[in-house]
């Protein structure tokens, strides 16, 4: 039976008879599992709940709390303020009408379908201009890129160009070696620079291995003192014919494709002695609250102890992502009490999808890789990596 809850009323509400919450959905970017959805009607919000969906990650989090998680997100203020990140950089003139959003999303669809224009293409396919200064300094990166004007203008790229549409996935590995990794893992750095390689696990890939080719755009934006990257892509929904394959990018790029979870694939490889230890590792648009999956995972990632990063494509998500970390022990400063604090551990993507992710359950604004968060584990250590994964049960 539907409920009709005015949003003033959602802090001081208990509803006693509902032991679980409805949880963010990962991959598909819906706020709520199918045919259940939450609307607004003016000051009113409908909630249907469809308890054969639902799912409980925080058994013990009470009504009160969760309630107001919803009234922090529900004022209209915030939602008129996140219009503006749609266009903020400088992608497309700024509209807002319906039939431009229609635009967009066929553009889109067709864009994944052939990747890019021809003229495009032959674009990204000349190395750009790299300043002699910048290959004289050791450094991580190529350029320094504020966000997708930047990028644009450093290509020669028609800010009318929809190739952010796909290069979201790329550039958000590019800013998070370039503006967090530096802060958050100082002496990481260092050590991938002496070494001379970068080793990347993307966990919870699915949509980024159809989308590969654009992972080569990292090839002009890593700096050449590194001799070899390897891109590691593990998920469960990979398709099983192209798990075990390698693909070459470059000459000095490769990408290894594996089906499963990462769990299983750090036991399986670590059983062979094949394990290659990664120096961060990154799951994009995470969700952990929608799949219990992810709890071995995230433990596993908790006793490795190596450089993590995650991003999700609403803050509403990102709650629920810091309350998973926090129940398995993953991280810590996440005041999940207070969802206002909890956002000060959030960093806005520059290098977020420009396209607002528009359902029919929420008015809240999604964009694919708009936050990423870091557990912020201690100093990554890959000489007594061997020793945790030995006493790891997976």
């Amino acid at each position: 039976m539907p409920l009709l809850l005015k949003v003033s009323h959602l802090n001081s509400l208990l509803v006693r008879n509902f032991d679980n919450i409805l949880l963010p959905q990962r991959r598909h970017l819906h706020s709520f599992p199918p045919r259940s959805c939450l609307c607004f009607y003016g000051t009113m919000v409908f909630l249907n709940w469809d308890f054969g969906n639902i799912c409980s990650i925080r058994q013990d989090m009470d009504q009160v709390t969760i309630f107001s998680f919803l009234s922090f997100f529900f004022k209209g203020d915030g939602l008129k303020e996140w219009g503006g990140l749609i266009f903020d950089s400088c992608l497309v003139e700024k509209t807002g009408t319906d039939t431009t959003w229609q635009d967009f999303y066929r553009e889109e669809n067709a864009l994944l379908r052939a990747y890019a224009s021809p003229s495009d293409v032959i674009m990204l396919s000349v190395c750009p201009r790299i300043s002699s200064e910048d290959l004289r300094q050791t450094q991580l990166l190529t350029v320094d890129l504020s966000g997708w004007e930047a990028f644009y203008s450093w290509r020669g790229l028609s800010l009318s160009s929809p190739l952010a549409f796909l290069f979201h996935w790329p550039l958000t590995v590019y800013y998070i070696l370039n503006k967090l990794f530096p802060v958050v893992y100082p002496h990481q750095v260092n050590h991938i620079l002496e070494k001379k390689t970068l080793n990347v696990h993307v966990i919870g890939a699915e949509a980024e291995v159809d989308m590969l080719p654009v992972f080569k755009e990292l090839e002009f934006l890593i700096s050449p003192a590194i001799e070899e990257v390897v891109l590691n892509l593990i998920g469960p929904n990979i398709s099983p014919y192209a798990s075990g394959k390698k693909w070459l990018l470059s000459h000095r790029m490769s990408a290894n494709i594996w089906r499963g979870h990462y769990h299983q694939f750090v036991e399986e490889f670590q059983s062979g002695g094949n394990f290659c230890s990664p120096d961060f590792v990154i799951g994009f648009n995470v969700g952990f609250a929608a799949y219990p999956s992810w709890t071995k995972t995230l433990e596993l990632l908790k006793a490795m102890n190596v450089p993590c990063f995650f991003t999700d494509s609403c803050q509403y998500s990102c709650i629920w992502d810091f309350q998973v970390m926090d129940a398995v022990g993953l991280g810590s400063g996440f005041d999940t009490s207070n969802p206002q604090s909890a956002m000060a551990s959030l960093n806005l993507n520059p290098f977020r999808s420009p396209v607002r992710i528009r359902t029919g359950g929420t008015r809240w604004p999604w964009f694919s890789n708009a936050f990423i968060f870091s557990p912020c584990a201690a100093e990554f250590n890959e000489d007594a990596l061997a020793a945790k994964l030995s006493g790891v049960q997976i």
